[in-house]
């Protein structure tokens, strides 16, 4: 027989999915042992499969095939832009994404001037200025662009509305999205 394989994201979300299947009889005795260098778990009794990944690996393991279900947040289905069905919202790892900047930079956007913008997620920051804010911007990829400071201009970043607030991250200028965590 078969097994169905789940490709669940590493960390936090793993935690909560980990618990959300054992609420519904799906355990992996395997994947509590904390001090395991396993990458592939398995229930032999329910046939199933679970390795953990890096978050935007997860839609390509699911889009080739390498596992039948992935556990990803929405931000990173959006970035990653893979041929794969959300089935269902999980109702954790809830975030916005955010445009943030210093509050004098704030013109810059009202005046549709060229700025620059930091963010881990090019593809959603692009999709946002280009086709709802009718703006041309310079995006830089960089992964924790908080860190940038004086550099930039304005950085695109999620915000976890059940986490703290970072640095910068406080003078929010808009919301380009609100995300959850997706299974698909």
């Amino acid at each position: 027989m078969r097994y169905l394989t789940f490709a669940l994201t590493k960390g936090r979300l793993a935690k909560k999915t980990l618990e959300l299947l054992e609420q519904l009889g799906i355990t992996c005795e395997e994947m509590k042992d904390k001090d395991s260098r396993k990458l592939i778990f398995v229930n032999e009794e329910l046939k199933l499969k679970f390795f953990l990944a890096k978050g935007p690996d997860v839609p390509t393991y699911v889009e080739y095939g390498a596992a039948d279900i992935g556990v990803v947040g929405k931000d990173t289905i959006l970035e990653e832009g893979r041929k794969t069905y959300e089935v269902l919202d999980l109702q954790f790892g809830n975030c916005r994404m955010c445009v943030c900047g210093p509050s004098r930079a704030k013109e810059l956007l009202n005046h549709h001037e060229l700025i620059r913008v930091a963010t881990k997620y090019p593809n959603i920051a692009k999709d946002y200025f280009y086709n709802k804010k009718h703006q041309t911007v310079e995006i830089i990829k960089l992964n924790g662009c908080r860190i940038v400071g004086s550099y930039r201009r304005y950085c695109g970043d999620r915000i976890y509305t059940s986490g703290k607030w970072f640095g910068s991250v406080r003078r929010g200028m808009s919301i380009v999205c609100k995300n959850d965590c997706q299974s698909g």
